[in-house]
């Protein structure tokens, strides 16, 4: 019985440290985009994808 419940207890603090990580990844992440956005000019600061591909009447550039 012991065993079983160290094993549940390894198993319930990796789960939290993995979510841990991956919280402070997302959030470093985020940080690092900000970053780069401060740094685009037009049109490359749009968020529109179709701004990079199509022109003002939707042909392709």
């Amino acid at each position: 019985m012991t065993r079983v419940v160290v094993e549940a207890l390894t198993e319930r603090l990796e789960r939290i440290t993995g979510r841990r990580q991956a919280k402070a990844t997302v959030e470093e992440m985020l940080e690092i985009g900000g970053r780069c956005a401060a740094h685009m000019t037009e049109p490359g600061h749009s968020l529109d994808h179709g701004d990079f591909f199509y022109d003002d009447i939707g042909m392709p550039k």
